[in-house]
């Protein structure tokens, strides 16, 4: 009778193995990458309350709160309108927001940290 020293793996084994694998990325990327949006948006959103920060602390008392403002990075805008700061909300801007503000230029270094474009009506 032959003894047979059996080492490494057969064909078999390395399919199932292979096969194992693809199913689990299959399940899980779509996962993942629903977590980078939402951390992108989340991102967006911090970077925007800074920005309306760096803004109305830069407007003067009498306007303050008059300026309806849109800031938008990577995709994402949110609108202020007197009071608020709406939704992050990704996609593309509003075109009603075509101007620029006129901002002193430590507010403008401040905002170009930020990474936001902000724009008026």
């Amino acid at each position: 009778m032959k003894k047979f020293n059996k080492k490494g793996f057969t064909i078999v084994e390395l399919v199932i193995v292979i096969a194992v694998i693809a199913i689990l990325a299959a399940v899980l990327i779509p996962t993942f990458s629903s977590v980078i949006n939402k951390s992108k948006k989340s991102a967006a959103t911090s970077a925007f309350k800074n920005a309306l920060e760096i803004v109305l602390a830069d407007e003067d008392a009498a306007s303050m709160g008059s300026t309806d403002y849109l800031f938008v990075k990577d995709g994402y805008y949110a609108e202020y309108t007197g009071n608020a700061l709406g939704a992050t909300t990704k996609g593309t801007a509003p075109t009603t927001y075509s101007k620029t503000p006129t901002l002193s230029s430590d507010t403008q270094s401040d905002l170009s940290k930020t990474g936001v474009t902000v724009k008026i009506k």
